[in-house]
């Protein structure tokens, strides 16, 4: 099966460091190196993406705020037509640090939340009272382009909607929802069951019907949860770039080391100085882009094959190989 491939990665992350002063326990990150990107090369990497039609730069960690170079990478971004997302956990943000980063040229703003309360947030993430006051803040500023990230777990599922209301009561813009990777151990333990995501789905699909405001998107690579509200009596609309992982097919990274990987979450660095040289030539991305050639089980079986094209990650990590068939799937026992 052959897929479709963007002649440029639309979104391009940029790890900027491996520091962060918080302890989450879904954390995935190796928060041990202590490492920040060299800022030339970051610069150096937004130039070659704004030359080669990239649309987005997400601005990432660890804890971006920590990284001593972010308003100037900001101010590239803005400079080079490129819309800026950067993800915040609340350190180290009041209302003057908050202006700095809008006066930066910031385009849009992630706060990660996991609950809409401390004993729902703190069983995944730390620091719910730092997210909060961001919001708080963001919530009384001119700044529209506000959304949170919440990450589906199996502790957090049924507090979906108190979330979904806390952002409507705060003004945000977008509510992102965030498949679980594993966390630094390698673990899925706390990812929701299939049953869990079939409700999540049927309280999605709710929300958007009934609510105004609130956009509420399912990040690509949670393509599970994207086949079922996709799914139609005779059809599924979960199609195209955004069915699934877009893992060197519309989007790719850079890590802290100043190479580039397919995303955040798939640890194969290559060193190539040039974005469009890796966009073309790395046999890692050639791998990703052929994975529906041959899917294994239990995709292979799987009613939402064809629309559905779950987080690469999740494989890498727990099976060590690149390939269609996740067995951690919450969808094809019961598909």
């Amino acid at each position: 099966m052959s897929c479709k491939v963007e002649a440029a990665p639309l979104l391009l992350n940029l790890e900027l460091t491996t520091r962060c002063p918080l302890h989450c326990p879904q954390c995935y990150c190796d928060l041990e190196r202590g490492k920040d990107l060299d800022v030339d090369r970051a610069r150096e990497v937004l130039r070659q993406a704004a030359a080669l039609g990239t649309q987005q730069i997400n601005l990432s960690g660890g804890e971006t705020m920590v990284y001593p170079h972010l308003h100037e990478l900001l101010k590239e971004c803005a400079a080079l037509g490129l819309i800026s997302a950067v993800a915040l956990s609340g350190h180290g943000i009041n209302k003057d640090s908050l202006n700095e980063l809008i006066d930066s040229g910031v385009g849009e703003i992630y706060v990660s939340l996991n609950g809409s309360t401390e004993a729902i947030s703190k069983k995944s993430r730390d620091g719910h009272g730092l997210a909060m006051n961001t919001l708080e803040l963001l919530s009384g500023s001119a700044f529209k382009q506000t959304a949170v990230n919440w990450v589906a777990q199996r502790s957090n599922i049924e507090d979906f909607s108190n979330v979904a209301a806390l952002c409507r009561r705060l003004g945000v813009k977008m509510l992102v929802v965030m498949a679980f990777k594993p966390d630094s151990a390698h673990s899925m333990e706390a990812a929701p069951g299939g049953e869990q995501i079939r409700k999540l789905a049927q309280e999605i699909k709710r929300l958007r019907e009934e609510e105004a405001g609130l956009i509420i998107e399912v990040e690509s690579c949670f393509s599970p949860l994207r086949a079922l509200l996709g799914q139609r009596f005779f059809l599924n609309l979960n199609t195209g770039f955004g069915m699934g992982c877009g893992a060197g097919r519309d989007g790719a990274s850079l890590d802290v080391d100043g190479n580039f990987t397919p995303c955040r979450h798939l640890d194969f660095p290559e060193s190539y100085v040039n974005l469009d040289d890796y966009w073309r030539d790395s046999p890692i991305l050639e791998q990703l882009r052929h994975v529906e050639a041959a899917p294994a089980k239990p995709c292979a079986a799987c009613k939402y094959d064809r629309h559905c094209l779950s987080c690469m990650a999740v494989n890498v990590k727990m099976n060590g190989r690149i390939a269609k068939g996740n067995a951690y799937c919450m969808l094809w026992d019961n598909a």
